[in-house]
């Protein structure tokens, strides 16, 4: 389901909605994890898109040093990352990041506005390649 965004749609992207389940679509799946994109959360407007997504490593990986700790845990079975991508520049950069137990408990938090966070240039044959054109190509 596409989104057009308004400027009402990006308060509520700041100040969020009520929880809702999502609709995760693999997006690929390797030896050490598997991607899945929320098709619920997909936001498609002007020359942006945002959409979240679920990282599923095979093991469990460190967390950041700079996230936020909600407990005192080491390691992630899970993240989900809002990602903003910067259609025409080909950037995408993540807005938060929050790690999870296997049983949903969140661990750590990191947390960005979208116009200060980092941008990065979307590598070429890259999976965020592949979403990028997936996303910057429908006609908002």
């Amino acid at each position: 389901m596409l989104r057009i965004t308004t400027p009402i749609g990006f308060g509520l992207l700041f100040f969020g909605l009520p929880s809702q389940s999502a609709t995760w679509v693999e997006l690929f799946s390797t030896p050490e994890a598997s991607a899945y994109a929320d098709t619920d959360s997909l936001t498609i407007g002007g020359e942006s898109a945002r959409v979240w997504l679920k990282y599923v490593p095979v093991k469990p990986m460190e967390i950041p040093e700079d996230a936020k700790r909600t407990t005192d845990a080491g390691l992630y079975d899970y993240q989900v990352s809002l990602k903003y991508f910067q259609c025409k520049e080909r950037r995408v950069g993540s807005v938060r990041e929050d790690y999870f137990a296997s049983d949903g408990t969140l661990l750590a938090s990191r947390l960005e506005a979208a116009e200060t966070a980092q941008y990065y240039d979307i590598p070429p044959d890259s999976i965020g390649e592949r979403l990028f054109k997936k996303l910057c190509t429908i006609p908002g």
